[in-house]
């Protein structure tokens, strides 16, 4: 209608004439418009990219006359490049350029195709001629073939390097003489021990036995064999590593192999200075079925101590050397140095199973057992009188014995009141700090690398639960090692506090109570905008708790642990009906479910709603717990984690 109405009343727009000039000059402004818009756009896509670029970059300066190495196209592949050089820095041209003097040729090139070059330090190679080393161009040639990167720019100097370790830790024969007693056992106690132990001296040796319940197996997923090149060895630790292999060949732990499997080998330093021949098992690993033999966690170990008074620890000589392998898979464990292609008869270290298969066979040593706990290799012994810790020190003698097991001697303790046990120190109910753990932290330097921070927190934070407010105080530490974070840290105030407040806690040797079962425990809780709060005490007793990643642990007095997590957004988990949300706190259930304790709120409010839903609270009604308010201030341990 539109249309006919327009055409009737002769109502039509003209249409707008322009001229070719107009319409030109009208275009080049919108192109102009255009291309300002996309040159905006393009600065603010290069600065986000700087941005990213630069938190991982470093600033890479080389002044005059330095050697540097320049990335080059190899000479056969030009698609190829490789380090060449040393060439001299002769000026610098902008901030990142510099022209190097290359066989005469003045050449420019960018900071990132350079890097420095460390020279040989001449008085070290002059005093290697004057001891007699050979000093044949292509003597010096190979002595110089290994080069060793510092990703992490770490700066090392001679004091930070330890000696070349020495592989060995046979023959010292040790025996039952070499076995140690508790400081605090009487003559006739002392002498009862010595007796049994001399009873069953054969288990008692430094030598791994041949265990006859057990043997390893392997299950792989694919059948095409793995094989690697040897890794290069160290000539001061050759000749040591070839005598190491022939005593494992005589003792019938090792033997010549013609197998299509070959994995490196590498050696590991352990703690009491000996080394141990492990194989880089990584590829192997990842084609291996993973055994799922539970392993008890090392927080659980220690729960049902309280009240014993005797403890002996138990170490198996070289553990899983002591557990065959079965003859079907012996080649897949097949590994090979640089002359020499050996496999294991008994289960070698390093492979994905190798912990299952021995903490398989030493349960299965110990059923019955129910005082004694085992950590991998490791056993402890506990008993509240000594007569029930002698006669389970017989039963478990004569089960070693029969199980064909050696124990090493000059790591064993017999009768003692208190104990080291995976780096804690135990015993008269109560459980704190290895010593030895407790200088490494006095004694660590001041980290300059992600790797160092690493590791000191890794070092501290296995004894996180006594640390009061362990994840605050270590925050700023985290922050540093985060990824983006430059690989030199940047150490400012507030990591320094943190590293000082972590060694302080820790080097102050806080002690912690073991819980009594039979007693009442009272659970504290609290909730505000920010999270939940909860803790559980037991009649002013610290109480040990093991560690969860949902979780935040606090150990101050007379609180056993703290739990914080955020509110969830919906009505029911409101802060006044934190009492009965149990479930909240996954950890906390372990510790209080079939057990009698009390819960303490200070909100009246909270008190009746939680009454009033007791009904609907399905994870409370499993508990044995009874409800009761306390003041306001008296919600110590509640408030303080919360």
């Amino acid at each position: 209608m539109n249309i006919l109405r327009k055409l009737w009343t002769k109502d039509i727009e003209e249409p707008e004439v322009k001229s070719s000039y107009e319409y030109v000059l009208n275009l080049r402004e919108r192109l102009d418009d255009t291309l300002k818009t996309a040159r905006e756009e393009l600065e603010k896509a290069q600065g986000r990219q700087k941005h990213y670029y630069d938190r991982t970059a470093k600033c890479r300066k080389f002044s005059v006359g330095e050697k540097v190495l320049v990335l080059l196209p190899t000479d056969s592949n030009k698609l190829l490049m490789q380090w060449k050089g040393p060439f001299e820095v002769v000026a610098m041209v902008g901030v990142n350029d510099h022209r190097i003097n290359m066989g005469g040729k003045v050449k420019t090139f960018h900071a990132n195709l350079l890097k420095g070059y460390i020279a040989r330090d001449q008085d070290i190679h002059q005093a290697a001629v004057d001891e007699g080393a050979p000093t044949s161009s292509s003597a010096i040639s190979a002595a110089s073939l290994t080069v060793i990167e510092d990703n992490e720019g770490e700066h090392f100097n001679d004091s930070d390097c330890e000696p070349l370790p020495e592989i060995g830790g046979w023959g010292r024969n040790e025996t039952v003489n070499d076995l140690q007693y508790g400081d605090q056992l009487t003559p006739d106690q002392r002498r009862q021990l010595e007796e049994i132990a001399s009873s069953h001296s054969s288990i008692f040796s430094d030598r791994p036995g041949t265990v006859s319940t057990e043997a390893h197996r392997i299950e792989l997923t694919s059948l095409t064999p793995v094989h690697e090149r040897p890794y290069p060895v160290p000539y001061a630790m050759m000749q040591t590593l070839r005598d190491e292999l022939r005593k494992m060949e005589d003792l019938k732990i090792i033997r010549k192999s013609s197998s299509p499997y070959s994995s490196p080998v590498v050696v590991v330093k352990k703690k009491d200075g000996s080394n141990r021949v492990c194989i880089d098992y990584r590829r192997l690993n990842k084609i291996t079925t993973f055994d799922p033999q539970p392993m008890t966690p090392p927080a659980d170990v220690f729960q049902g101590m309280e009240r014993d008074q005797y403890f002996s620890k138990l170490d198996l000589s070289k553990g899983y050397w002591q557990i065959p392998v079965r003859k079907e898979v012996i080649q897949k464990t097949a590994f090979v140095t640089m002359d020499c292609h050996c496999e294991f008869l008994k289960m070698p270290f390093g492979m994905m199973n190798s912990g299952a298969t021995l903490t398989r066979a030493v349960k299965k040593l110990l059923c019955g057992m129910d005082n004694i706990v085992v950590y991998i290799d490791d056993l402890l012994v506990h008993t509240e009188t000594w007569e029930a810790h002698v006669e389970t020190l017989v039963e478990l003698f004569r089960r070693l014995r029969e199980a064909n097991f050696t124990i090493r001697p000059i790591k064993c303790v017999l009768g003692s009141p208190t104990v080291d046990f995976i780096g804690h120190r135990l015993g008269q109910g109560t459980i704190s700090l290895q010593n030895e753990n407790v200088e490494k932290v006095r004694n660590a330097p001041r980290p300059k690398t992600k790797k160092e921070v690493r590791a000191f927190l890794g070092l501290v934070g296995y004894y996180k639960e006594f640390v009061p407010n362990f994840v605050a105080i270590s925050a700023p530490p985290s922050d540093v090692v985060r990824k983006g974070q430059p690989n030199t840290v940047n150490w400012g105030d507030s990591q320094e506090k943190a590293y000082n407040s972590l060694k302080f806690a820790v080097t102050s040797k806080p002690v912690l109570q073991l819980p009594d079962i039979d007693k009442w425990f009272i659970l504290r809780t609290d909730a505000s905008s920010r999270g939940f709060g909860a803790a559980v005490m037991l009649e002013s007793i610290l109480f040990h708790h093991d560690n969860a990643p949902a979780h935040t642990a606090h150990a101050v007095t007379d609180v056993l642990a703290g739990y914080k997590w955020e509110l969830l957004e919906h009505p029911r988990y409101s802060p006044d009906f934190a009492p009965c949300d149990f479930h909240l706190f996954p950890k906390m259930k372990e510790h209080l479910r079939g057990q009698r304790f009390e819960t303490e709120e200070d909100i009246i409010q909270a008190t009746k709603v939680a009454i009033k839903n007791l009904d609907k609270c399905f994870y409370v009604t499993a508990f044995k717990d009874r409800l009761q308010r306390i003041e306001k201030g008296a919600n110590n341990g509640g408030c303080y984690v919360e």
